[in-house]
């Protein structure tokens, strides 16, 4: 459903790409124990690219559009905080005008979110300057942006599932594998490039525990974004906003999903 609201409702029918921003391992547990900053963490993220796509087109009234999915998980379940952003390949200008980007060094823009996340948590007092000079001297500060994932303007369904995708859940119950022997809980992944290994074992309290380090705050935000306008707004409507034929449809859509897991009864809800 998110997939296809924000289609519909939010994205211009323009080049996208998929921004996939990662951290050290070494600063990841600063997150972990202060979920806030998880939130300030996509804050460095929005700002990096809006600077970095004004200083490329030169000017300094673009904005980028971009959605940003906050996630806590690696491919086995760890703790692992970083960004999939959703982001137009281009800048709106006030005027309605939309510039497109030629290739960009990833590198700068990288270099240039290293410096906004060290500040951030320089402000926060987790890190010292000492251990930030030491971190920029290495040749690879940990610091990663991949970019390659680009979508056509006119691949509707592309924009759908990558937007669908940035909004999944932490595991999947077809990786799982529950071990009545052992008490323990097999979960296998994709082999992803420098990895060791594609499953984990877990007792079943470290899996629960495991599980709890992704839940979200009361009132946490996973998914934020700034679109320049939705496509409702330019059409005369409030930004961002649903019709309300479109609400009831979602709403119905969620009662029909629900109730297989909640027992819920469609239309019981008002």
């Amino acid at each position: 459903m998110f997939g296809e609201w924000i289609t519909d409702e939010i994205l211009y029918p323009i080049p996208h790409r998929q921004y996939v921003l990662t951290l050290p391992k070494m600063l990841r547990p600063h997150f972990r124990f202060d979920r806030k900053l998880l939130g300030k963490l996509s804050q460095c993220a929005y700002q990096s690219v809006k600077e970095f796509f004004q200083k490329t087109v030169n000017k300094k009234e673009a904005v980028p559009g971009v959605v940003i999915s906050i996630q806590t998980f690696g491919a086995l379940v760890n703790f692992h905080p970083h960004l999939h952003c959703l982001v137009t390949d281009g800048c709106f200008m006030p005027n309605g005008w939309f510039y497109v980007l030629a290739e960009i060094d990833v590198r700068k823009l990288e270099s240039l979110f290293c410096h906004k996340v060290l500040k951030l948590l320089l402000k926060e007092k987790r890190i010292s300057e000492e251990w930030v000079r030491k971190l920029i001297s290495w040749r690879n500060s940990g610091f990663n942006i991949h970019n390659q994932v680009k979508i056509r303007s006119d691949d509707k369904h592309g924009r759908e599932s990558l937007a669908q995708y940035i909004l999944r859940s932490p595991f999947s119950q077809e990786k799982m594998t529950y071990r009545e022997d052992s008490k323990t809980v097999l979960y296998r992944s994709k082999m992803k490039p420098g990895s060791k290994k594609n499953f984990a074992v877990f007792p079943v309290l470290d899996w629960i525990a495991t599980l709890t380090t992704h839940i979200p705050n009361k009132g946490e935000q996973l998914v934020r974004g700034d679109c320049w306008r939705s496509r409702t707004r330019v059409t005369g409507g409030r930004q961002g906003a649903i019709s309300s034929s479109r609400r009831l449809n979602l709403k119905r859509e969620f009662l029909s999903l629900s109730m297989p897991i909640f027992g819920a009864q469609a239309g019981a809800c008002s």
